[in-house]
Formats: structure tokens, C-alpha cells, sequence
């Protein structure tokens, strides 16, 4: 039971994130220590203990909280529950800053970008095509678009 557990674990923990493979062992060891061998699932009092072993502290109303979303309102939290709860609170997510960050450095600190910026930067040419279809233009420099990163940066974090 425990080696069908195991490899069912896997297979779930793979299909739903990109995390790195050294974070989903430790979830997942996290997971098989604190969860009843014949059930692969967490009563509320595991998940509290599994949480609290990886480091995750919420207040009580938190953890309640969380539970019920976690579980669907059930008695207990499966490996899949688990794992996409961890998802979401550790998997890496771009920031508006990291992203102001790198179109600055793109534009080589200019109050916009053109085309060939993001052809010198190695950015995907399908991503450049989004991009200039997207983003406001405002002029020319030099024979390019030049386009505002800036307002397109606050319109999509605005959503």
C-alpha cells in the first residue's frame, strides 16, 4: 500500500506544478509522515502538524480557513489537496517590481522599449509579437515603435 501511495503521490504532485523536484519530496515526505498509512490523507489535526513541520504558521482562523478550502469541506485532505495548497502559497510568482526591474534593464534604463531591445534580449519571437501587439505605442526612435512598458506593465497588474 505504501509503494501505490507512493507512486500515485508522484504522478499527482508532477501533473499540477513546476516546482522543483527537491520541494515536492520534502511536501511529499512531509505528507507520508503525518498522514495514516491505509488513507493517504490528512485528518485536520495531521494537516495542522504537516503545515507546522514545513514551516507554514497560520492562526487558528487561518488554518480553519484553509482546511475547509483544502478538504472541500470534508473530513480530510488528500495528497492532491495538499499538494496544490503548498502550490499555492510557495511556487514562484513574478512580481510587478521583478518584472518593472527587467523591462528597465531591457530598455537600458529608457522610458520605453523598441522591438529590437527585445530582439537583443533573446526574448522569444512569439512573445515579441504579443508584446508589440499589447503594449501602447508612442512614437518612433529611429525607424523602431517605441512602445510604453510602463502602462502596459499597470494595466496588466491592475487586473
Amino acid at each position: 500500500t505504501k509503494k501505490v501511495n507512493f507512486l500515485e503521490n508522484q504522478i499527482v504532485a508532477r501533473g499540477i506544478t513546476n516546482l522543483q523536484p527537491e520541494q515536492l519530496e520534502e511536501f511529499e515526505a512531509a505528507f507520508r509522515h503525518f498522514a495514516t498509512e491505509t488513507s493517504n490523507s490528512l485528518t485536520k489535526s495531521e494537516f495542522k502538524s504537516c503545515l507546522q513541520a514545513l514551516g507554514v504558521a497560520l492562526t487558528d482562523e487561518e488554518f480553519e480557513e484553509v482546511f475547509n478550502q483544502s478538504s472541500k469541506n470534508k473530513v480530510f485532505v488528500n495528497f492532491e489537496q495538499f499538494t496544490s495548497f503548498m502550490v499555492s502559497i510557495t511556487e514562484d510568482r513574478t512580481s510587478s517590481d521583478q518584472l518593472r526591474r527587467a523591462f528597465q534593464a531591457l530598455a537600458t534604463n529608457k522610458e520605453y522599449v523598441t522591438e529590437l531591445d527585445l530582439k537583443r534580449a533573446n526574448v522569444p519571437m512569439p512573445t515579441i509579437q504579443y508584446l508589440v501587439q499589447t503594449m501602447p505605442e508612442i512614437g518612433e526612435q529611429d525607424g523602431d515603435s517605441v512602445y510604453d512598458y510602463k502602462a502596459f506593465l499597470d494595466h496588466v497588474f491592475e487586473m
